[in-house]
């Protein structure tokens, strides 16, 4: 068990790379409050496991198999690199929003998420060869072959326009110049290629679109099978690491992997889904909910909602348990919504397509 995790420091040209077993579900917490924050941390008794030198040679590291998350503080370019925590993972819009407030708590930084994961981590860091190969390792899901009529059968959720799923991604196909889609229950849309005989067998079933999508969190992804052009399109939030490729039933057809660009996805696919309109107000309620220690939502007013729940959560609540929280948390999260309201002072509306 555990929440297993590698944050590497780049400082003077110089390396450091760290092991914790416990952080990776709360990285985007531990990173929001700034790098001396972070590192303030990371000299406690539970970062004790470090290492300095070639990135190379350094025996700390994990793999893309057992890292949840993952972290690189590049002093020398102010720059942070990182994956990991819960529902952030599952959102992009939770994550782009996310990363603008970086810019509140970690002045003059640039910040990036890792899409892909560790490695992406470990090649910023210098690591390089087979070691790269080895940290990069990763599996690709594929449902049972004596399951896959079942697998079907559950991933597909069709012709149920009020359906309203949380976690979901969607498949969509053109057929004779007519579009149809599902929503499904599938997580990560690459598994659909690799059963490309099923998909066709299952297209009668997909409805005419487009369908809405209202779950809280946005939608994770889409598979968009062009059997006119011969053509796959394809976009996810998770598996971003994996490189995909079209083999067996899908020889001689053409890959366009958008990986995290939900934007250019859906400006290429046919209209098959239209969202429940949300505001940036709303993720970044959310945002500051949940780095102060709360999984309560914010809604799309910040006044109306008050978003100051954060605030006042930190100033209620100890940080005992929460050892992510600086003592000038409800300072810093005062200051990082009262800087992006300024500089928002109207909500823009996501997803802005």
């Amino acid at each position: 068990m555990g929440s297993r995790a590698n944050v590497v420091v780049i400082r003077h040209g110089r390396r450091r790379v760290y092991f914790n077993q416990w952080v990776a579900q709360d990285m985007d917490r531990y990173v929001f409050w700034g790098p001396q924050h972070l590192l303030d941390i990371m000299e406690d008794e539970d970062w004790d496991n470090a290492a300095e030198g070639d990135p190379d040679e350094v025996d700390l590291w994990l793999d893309d198999i057992w890292a949840e998350g993952g972290c690189c503080i590049d002093f020398d370019r102010r720059h942070v690199l990182l994956y990991g925590g819960e529902d952030i993972e599952c959102d992009v819009l939770w994550i782009e929003t996310y990363l603008r407030l970086l810019g509140y708590t970690w002045p003059g930084w640039s910040a990036e998420w890792s899409w892909g994961k560790l490695a992406q981590i470990a090649e910023y860091a210098g690591v390089t060869g087979a070691r790269l190969d080895e940290i990069g390792r990763s599996t690709t899901y594929m449902p049972p072959e004596q399951h896959l009529d079942r697998y079907v059968e559950s991933s597909l959720r069709l012709l149920d326009l009020d359906y309203r799923p949380c976690g979901a991604s969607t498949l969509s196909a053109t057929v004779d110049g007519m579009s149809r889609v599902a929503f499904t229950s599938e997580e990560w849309p690459t598994a659909w290629l690799y059963i490309g005989d099923y998909v066709e067998k299952a297209l009668h079933r997909l409805a005419d679109g487009p369908l809405r999508y209202e779950g809280d969190l946005f939608i994770m992804g889409g598979v968009h099978i062009d059997y006119d052009a011969r053509e796959i399109l394809i976009w996810r939030v998770y598996d971003n690491n994996f490189r995909i490729e079209l083999t067996g039933y899908w020889d001689g057809w053409r890959l366009r992997d958008f990986g995290p660009d939900y934007r250019g996805y859906y400006r290429a696919v046919p209209h098959v889904i239209d969202f429940k309109p949300k505001t940036d107000y709303y993720y970044v309620g959310r945002a500051l909910n949940w780095v102060a220690g709360s999984r309560g939502d914010a809604g799309e007013d910040p006044e109306a909602c008050d978003l100051k729940d954060s605030i006042r959560l930190c100033r209620s609540m100890p940080a005992m348990g929460r050892q992510w929280l600086p003592e000038d948390a409800s300072e810093l999260l005062m200051a990082a919504l009262e800087g992006y309201l300024r500089d928002n002072p109207h909500p823009h509306q996501l997803p802005a397509l």
